[in-house]
């Protein structure tokens, strides 16, 4: 038992080891900002930091990455699939585990983790990166779903820049894009009254043949609520859609208007007579939240 135990320590000691060569080959390439490598900055801005936190990562950002807008899409542009396809023969047969263990350590590919990293540095810089909007516009539509989901994500951060891109492939029927494009503009709430010309896009999407398309389209009409009278007009045509998951999705966008609308409001109550209980219940929790009088008037005979 102790000889197994010192082989366990020695495994686990060898095993540190190499996660910190990994960690210093992978940052040593990395400008720095104060001692601190790219990676470790946007890493800062990830979920909800605090105010100075945040404040002192994107100004980190700002000042090594500004100037460093066509390395970043061409770390951005990094497809990873010839190299998985290398490895596939000799890691397939190994345990999932294993195999999932060994590529996030010894096998950990440095130009991901550069790939990244330049994701969320472009995403920090927001419209600071616009010159590099055209690249991006063609990255979005690449057949590598990691590279067009990361450069979506960067679109949507343009602001109204990125905006005609994302419009531009979610109209497209043609696009296989085009629900990723609707998604990343799911990001784009803060745009608020700007996002105007999307609107006339996205109620169009709302009779798409597609259901994921038109539940994206009410998703990101229910995020920005702008333009309540026609906004509010066709996400309620929605609530005759065949697909109860769409009706109730159409439920959920409608509660996206604060203030409540009384339009909205009128709409999620007749909604509470749906056939599928799934949307009773979407209706429900929704006027539980900005209507509750309507539900007590509901119930009284």
């Amino acid at each position: 038992m102790r000889k197994r135990g010192k082989l366990i320590l020695i495994s686990a000691a060898c095993l540190l080891a190499v996660l910190l060569v990994i960690r210093a080959t992978v940052h040593q390439t990395e400008p720095a900002y104060e001692g601190e490598p790219l990676s470790y900055w946007t890493t800062q801005l990830r979920g909800e930091p605090a105010p100075e936190k945040e404040r002192e990562a994107r100004a980190a950002v700002r000042a090594l990455c500004t100037n460093q807008l066509p390395a970043l899409v061409e770390a951005l542009a990094y497809d990873d699939r010839p190299r998985l396809a290398r490895l596939d023969p000799f890691i397939r047969r190994l345990p999932q585990r294993l195999r999932i263990a060994l590529l996030n350590t010894v096998l950990v590919d440095k130009d991901s983790v550069r790939c990244g990293t330049a994701a969320e540095a472009l995403e920090a810089l927001g419209p600071e990166a616009v010159p590099a909007l055209p690249a991006l516009a063609k990255l979005v539509e690449s057949t590598n779903d990691m590279r067009s989901y990361s450069a979506s994500r960067v679109l949507a951060r343009l602001g109204t820049n990125g905006l005609p891109v994302l419009l531009r492939i979610a109209a497209d029927p043609s696009n296989p894009r085009r629900r990723r494009a609707l998604s990343a503009m799911c990001r784009m709430a803060s745009l608020g009254p700007d996002a105007a010309p999307a609107v006339p896009v996205l109620v169009s999407l709302t009779q798409d043949k597609d259901p994921v398309v038109v539940v994206e389209a009410l998703d990101v009409l229910g995020i920005l609520h702008i333009n309540a009278e026609t906004t509010i007009s066709a996400i309620a045509t929605t609530l005759a859609h065949p697909d109860p998951r769409v009706r109730a999705r159409a439920i959920q966008a409608l509660e996206g208007f604060r203030p409540p609308v009384p339009a909205a409001v009128a709409t999620i109550t007749k909604a509470l007579l749906d056939p599928d209980p799934y949307v009773q219940e979407a209706a429900t929790n929704a006027l539980l939240n900005i209507a509750p009088a309507m539900l007590t008037n509901a119930a009284t005979p």
